[in-house]
């Protein structure tokens, strides 16, 4: 029985969630500008105590990808994964773990731009995947924006250091589609 459980826990650990997250309810012009993009849903919380095992399969997992645009997808799936629960972090009154969490996830954009470019020296198509890095990236600033409505007013400053960086990997992307 021990087993069982063992191999059931080990199993799911080592399969990432596919399961898309619920898109948040807004006003009628929000939803009219809204970025047509689905983000996944988070799983653990950094605020878990299982969280440090989830960690760690992703980056067995990203460490075992070795084709530039698979590795570059995964990426940005881990950054869309982060902002998620940043913001759920937020939400739970947990505003530095939250802030932080975005921030680590926006590194996950450093390492996907990077991987585009080495597999564009390769001479591979990296059209579809810029696209949907370009995407996402909108959909982070577009709630990046919205969350930050709801903040204090003391947090906002820091808050805005994550819109900011935002639009810096959006024109690293930009730049990135014009070298063709």
């Amino acid at each position: 029985m021990k087993y069982a459980i063992f191999s059931f826990l080990f199993l799911f650990l080592l399969t990432p969630s596919v399961r898309a997250a619920e898109m948040q309810e807004g006003t009628m012009a929000a939803a009219m500008d809204a970025v047509e993009y689905t983000l996944p849903y988070p799983g653990l919380l950094p605020d878990s105590p299982l969280y440090p095992l989830k960690a760690s399969r992703d980056k067995i997992i990203a460490f075992l990808i070795a084709d530039p645009l698979k590795k570059a997808e995964f990426s940005i799936l881990q950054a869309d994964k982060r902002l998620q629960s940043g913001i759920a972090l937020v939400d739970k009154d947990k505003f530095k773990l939250g802030q932080s969490t975005i921030s680590k996830g926006q590194n996950y954009f450093e390492e996907a731009l990077g991987q585009l470019g080495q597999a564009r020296g390769q001479g591979l198509a990296i059209n579809d995947i810029k696209q949907k890095l370009i995407l996402s990236l909108n959909k982070h600033e577009e709630l990046v924006k919205n969350k930050e409505k709801s903040l204090k007013k003391d947090q906002k400053k820091e808050w805005q250091l994550l819109l900011d960086h935002i639009h810096k990997l959006q024109k690293k992307a930009k730049n990135l589609e014009a070298k063709k």
